[in-house]
């Protein structure tokens, strides 16, 4: 059986996720800027086409065209992106 508390924080949460949905509703038909055109776009490294480990070593051991930084995890997660919706921004957000 439900108790009030329950019921509370199931509106909490929802209401959460609704101002979340209504502050990046805004993004979601976005275009690349800046930095996103060499970082994203042109970078074949962060193209994963196929889940395999050497893809995934290859996007996770890449670097950003224009840093000298090494940052795995964001490389990563777009090479993931890249996977699932290309240059869709959508994907992105």
């Amino acid at each position: 059986m439900f108790r009030s508390s329950h019921f509370v924080n199931i509106k909490i949460i929802v209401l959460l996720l609704f101002i979340l949905l209504a502050v990046y509703a805004t993004s979601f038909n976005g275009v690349w800027f800046f930095d996103d055109y060499t970082n994203i776009l042109e970078n074949e490294k962060l193209h994963v086409t196929t889940l395999d480990t050497a893809s995934i070593q290859k996007t996770f051991f890449s670097k950003f065209l224009n840093d000298d930084l090494y940052r795995p995890l964001p490389c990563l997660t777009l090479g993931l992106n890249w996977y699932f919706g290309q240059n869709n921004v959508l994907g992105y957000h």
